[in-house]
């Protein structure tokens, strides 16, 4: 095999991994899929932000946060989640949260921050291409 063929080969595996409590993280080619845990609080975030860090430098041009087992979310996991969208918008990338809990929802509503987000609740059906 090729040094070519083996570098595709590898960007087409999926990786999966776990960052402490805070998330689990599957990357697949460009994309970055973050389930989150039952909590984004000042302790996962601080988990999460290097992990974040450096996959964004290394050119994933997606990256969803699936908030489906999210209960808890300070306002340090919320500037984990506008950093990391402000990031993703300066190299022309795409974040969007789903599967977000209404309360959670609710919140992210009141601050202004559904559709910077691209936030979505539980129930909703949302297409981005």
């Amino acid at each position: 095999m090729s040094e070519a063929e083996e570098t595709k080969a590898a960007e087409e595996t999926m990786v999966n991994q776990r960052v402490g409590s805070a998330a689990q993280i599957l990357h697949e080619k460009q994309k970055l899929q973050v389930t989150v845990g039952a909590r984004l609080t000042a302790v996962e975030a601080h988990n999460l932000q290097e992990t974040l860090r450096q996959e964004i430098a290394d050119g994933i041009r997606e990256l969803v946060f699936d908030m489906k087992e999210t209960i808890a979310l300070d306002s340090t996991g919320i500037g984990l989640l506008v950093a990391a969208n402000n990031s993703m918008r300066n190299t022309q990338g795409n974040m969007r949260l789903t599967n977000v809990r209404d309360d959670i929802y609710k919140l992210l509503r009141n601050m202004r921050l559904v559709e910077r987000l691209s936030a979505s609740r539980e129930d909703e059906q949302v297409s981005h291409g």
